[in-house]
C-alpha cells in the first residue's frame, strides 16, 4: 500500500534515470510497484500497462544489502529471479 501510495505522489518521476535496489524480493517488489510510472517498460509484462517508453532502468545491485550476512539479509543471485520476474531488463 505504502509503495503504491508512493508512485502517486512522488514528485521527482521526470528527474529519474536510474532506480537501485538490492538483490532482496521485497526490495525489488517494491521497486516495482512503487515506480511503474518511471520504470521502462522492459521490467513489466508486456500485456500490461505498467512502465514507461524510455523508463529508468531498473539496477539491482548484489552489494546492497540489509544488516547481517545471513541468506535472508544478502539476496539471491539474479539467475534465481527469472521465474519470479517477468522480464530481467537484459543485463542489469
Amino acid at each position: 500500500e505504502q509503495a503504491a501510495k508512493l508512485n502517486q505522489s512522488f514528485p521527482y518521476a521526470g528527474r529519474v534515470g536510474i532506480i537501485i535496489t538490492s538483490p532482496l524480493r521485497h526490495a525489488i517488489r517494491t521497486a516495482l510497484t512503487a515506480l511503474p510510472s518511471i520504470l521502462d517498460k522492459r521490467y513489466f509484462d508486456p500485456s500490461s500497462e505498467y512502465g514507461v517508453d524510455n523508463g529508468a532502468s531498473l539496477v539491482i545491485d548484489p552489494l546492497l544489502q540489509e544488516r547481517s550476512a545471513l541468506a535472508c539479509d544478502t539476496g539471491s543471485d539474479l539467475r534465481c529471479y527469472s521465474n519470479i520476474f517477468v522480464k530481467s531488463g537484459g543485463d542489469e
